[in-house]
């Protein structure tokens, strides 16, 4: 009986086969409209007076720090932190990512909580931070808040990078760069272009000013590598 019973819902549950022309012209159409719309949005940053003035900002601030760089993000946001880290440390500057050592993120969360695991570490870390970034797609993430809000309290200058969502952790930055939406994904595609930007932008100003120390570096980020 069980079986018979079995056999009759994967019968009621079975789906028609989609016309694979026709899937292939809608993903097609899918994908044409897409690159369609990042084309716009990246001609319309071109054009955006406030984000560029917030790149050369962030740029400027980064290139100039003398103290260790620490970036912080969750989920995606996290991996991009990550990414930006790795160009930084490339270019000569000393950064940290606070989201990549798993065993300090999980005991903090484990012993204090979730919301204070980057305003645990920057409290730790305050003598020897120079500049905090954070990554955040809502602008809502609460240990994101903590962490700006800490750093924020000892006077450790904070860049934001998000999007257009309500005012959150970037209240309290000193330069706020916002890609032109509330989508994640959307958000996120715009971020890894920063990270980019911010690479070849430090890496110039080292090119052509030398770096904290008054050398010019052998090796910058738009070396092609990973």
């Amino acid at each position: 009986m069980q079986n018979g019973s079995n056999q009759s819902d994967a019968q009621q549950t079975t789906i028609d086969p989609i016309d694979p022309d026709q899937a292939e012209r809608r993903l097609s159409n899918v994908m044409h409209y897409r690159l369609e719309q990042v084309a716009r949005e990246r001609q319309a940053l071109a054009l955006d007076v406030g984000f560029h003035k917030a790149m050369m900002e962030t740029i400027k601030a980064i290139h100039t720090a003398s103290g260790i760089v620490a970036v912080m993000g969750n989920g995606g946001s996290a991996a991009e932190a990550d990414h930006l880290v790795i160009h930084l440390m490339r270019l000569g500057i000393p950064a940290i990512s606070l989201n990549a050592n798993t065993t300090t993120l999980t005991a903090l969360a484990n012993d204090e909580q979730f919301d204070t695991i980057f305003s645990a570490q920057i409290r730790v870390l305050r003598e020897q931070l120079s500049l905090v970034i954070a990554l955040t797609t809502s602008d809502q993430s609460k240990n994101i808040q903590m962490g700006v809000g800490m750093a924020a309290h000892f006077g450790i200058p904070v860049i934001v990078l998000t999007g257009t969502n309500p005012q959150g952790a970037s209240a309290k930055a000193q330069i706020v760069v916002r890609a032109p939406s509330r989508v994640d994904h959307r958000i996120q595609e715009v971020h890894t272009m920063v990270v980019h930007l911010i690479a070849e932008g430090v890496d110039l100003l080292r090119t052509l000013g030398g770096d904290a120390n008054g050398e010019r570096t052998e090796q910058g980020a738009a070396t092609g590598k990973g």
